[in-house]
C-alpha cells in the first residue's frame, strides 16, 4: 500500500493525473480487501482519488468520490467535524468545473460554516471558501453577494495582518479587481492606490506575498488601468525590478514563484519595449529554474509548451477593427460571420505567414484582420531552453453579419 501512496504523490507532482488516479484506485482496492479496514482511511483514500480526478478534469467521477468520502466521515465522526472540509472543498471546485455554480455555492457555504464552528469567526482557514464563493456568486450574476464575500475575505486578512503587513496584499488586490470588473472604478482605484502605498512602504521586504502583488500592479500601471491619463510604464518597470529582487533574495520563494517573476519581466519587456533579446534572456532564466527540478515538468510545459498570446488587442488598433472586436465580444455570432486566420510564430514571438482560411468574401474584413494579427505579441515556445518556431497557430473572430456596415 505504501508503494501505491508513493506512486500517487509522484504522479500528482508530475501532473500525471490518470496515473495518480490509478494509484489511488489500487490503494483503495487493497485496503477494502483487508479485514477490519479503517473506514476513515477509506475516506481519505477516496479524497485523494477525487483530487486526482478533479485535477484531470474528470469532474463527475471526482464528485462521486468526494460525496462518498463525506458520507463516510459524517457516519464515523459528526456533521460538523473539521475533516469534512477537504472533501467538501474538492467537491465544490469540481462543481465549478462543471459550471454547477448553485450547487457549488451551497457546498461552499457549508464549508464556511464548518470553518467558523471549528476555528472561530476570524480564522484564515475561511479565506479559500470566501474567495471561491465570491467567484461563484459572480458567475451566478449575484454581484451583491460576490462583493460581500470578497470584502469578508479582505477583512479577514486585514484583521489577521494589521497595519501594512504585506501578507494581506493579494486579498486587497483581489477586491480591487472585482470592483474593477463591476465597473466601480473609483472604489477599485482607491483600493489599488492603497495597495501601492503598502508596496512602497515595504521597501527591502522579502516576503513571497510581495511577488504577485508587484507583478499585477506593474501590469496595471503599464496598461494605464489604475490612474487614467497617467503613463505608468516607468513606474511599472521599477515594480518589475522589485519583483525580480524579491524573487532572487526573498524568504521561502519557491522555484515556480521565481520562474514566474522572470517570465513576468520577459512579458513586460515584450509588451512595452523593443528589447526582445532582454525578454528572451528572462524567459531562458525562467526555463532554467523550472528545468532544474524534474518534478516541475508539468509547470514547464504549461508555460513554454506552445506560444502564449500576451496581448490580443494591441494599443494601436484601427477604429474599424476595434468596432469589429467589440461587436464580437458583446454579441452571439450569426451564421457565416466568422474569419479564421492561420499563422506561425517565430522565435521572438512574432506572427508570420498569416493567411485567412475562412472569412469575409469581399476581402475588406479579412485584410483588416490580417493587419490586426500582425500586431500580436507572443511568448514563444521553448525547447531545451531555447525559443523555437511554432507552426500552425489559429485565431478566429465571429461577429454579427446582418448587412449593417461596421466600418467607422
Amino acid at each position: 500500500m505504501r508503494a501505491f501512496h508513493e506512486r500517487y504523490e509522484e504522479s500528482m507532482q508530475a501532473g500525471f493525473y490518470d496515473e495518480a488516479a490509478s494509484a489511488a484506485d489500487g490503494y483503495i482496492y487493497t485496503l477494502l480487501n483487508q479485514p477490519d479496514y479503517d473506514r476513515r482511511d477509506w475516506a481519505e483514500s477516496l479524497i485523494r482519488l477525487g483530487h486526482a480526478q478533479r485535477s484531470g478534469a474528470d469532474f463527475d467521477a471526482a464528485i462521486r468520490n468526494y460525496d462518498l468520502a463525506i458520507d463516510i466521515l459524517q457516519t464515523e465522526t459528526d456533521r460538523l467535524n473539521a475533516s469534512l472540509v477537504e472533501p467538501m472543498l474538492g467537491a465544490s471546485e469540481a462543481m465549478i468545473g462543471l459550471d454547477r455554480y448553485a450547487q457549488a455555492s451551497d457546498m461552499l457555504e457549508g464549508v464556511l460554516h464548518l470553518q467558523q464552528v471549528n476555528h472561530g469567526l476570524h480564522d484564515l482557514s475561511q479565506a479559500e471558501p470566501l474567495q471561491l464563493l465570491s467567484q461563484v456568486y459572480l458567475a451566478l450574476g449575484d454581484t451583491d453577494r460576490a462583493l460581500s464575500r470578497q470584502r469578508a475575505h479582505t477583512s479577514l486578512y486585514d484583521r489577521n495582518y494589521p497595519g501594512d503587513d504585506v501578507r494581506k496584499l493579494n486579498a486587497f488586490l483581489a477586491e480591487a479587481g472585482l470592483l474593477d470588473d463591476l465597473g466601480m472604478r473609483v472604489d477599485s482605484h482607491t483600493m489599488y492606490r492603497r495597495t501601492i502605498s503598502m508596496v512602497e512602504r515595504a521597501e527591502g521586504h522579502r516576503a513571497p506575498e510581495l511577488l504577485p502583488a508587484l507583478i499585477l500592479i506593474a501590469d496595471l500601471l503599464a496598461t494605464n488601468e489604475i490612474q487614467d491619463g497617467f503613463d505608468g510604464r516607468p513606474l511599472a518597470r521599477r515594480y518589475m525590478q522589485k519583483a525580480l529582487w524579491v524573487a532572487d533574495h526573498g524568504e521561502d520563494i519557491t522555484a515556480v514563484e521565481r520562474a514566474d517573476a522572470y517570465m513576468a519581466m520577459g512579458d513586460y519587456l515584450s509588451l512595452n519595449t523593443m528589447d526582445r533579446n532582454g525578454a528572451l534572456r528572462r524567459y531562458r532564466e525562467a526555463w532554467d529554474v523550472l528545468a532544474a527540478e524534474p518534478e516541475l515538468d508539468a509547470e514547464l510545459r504549461q508555460r513554454f509548451g506552445e506560444p502564449v498570446l500576451l496581448q490580443e488587442i494591441p494599443r494601436t488598433i484601427a477604429p474599424d477593427m476595434r468596432n469589429l472586436v467589440m461587436r464580437a465580444s458583446t454579441n452571439d455570432a450569426a451564421p457565416g460571420s466568422r474569419i479564421l486566420v492561420r499563422f506561425d510564430v517565430n522565435e521572438v514571438g512574432e506572427p508570420e505567414n498569416i493567411e485567412v482560411i475562412e472569412g469575409n468574401p469581399t476581402g475588406y474584413w479579412s485584410e483588416l484582420v490580417v493587419e490586426h494579427v500582425e500586431k500580436f505579441i507572443f511568448r514563444p515556445r521553448f525547447e531545451d531552453g531555447e525559443p523555437v518556431r511554432h507552426e500552425g497557430m489559429y485565431w478566429d473572430i465571429s461577429y454579427i453579419a446582418d448587412g449593417e456596415d461596421l466600418r467607422g
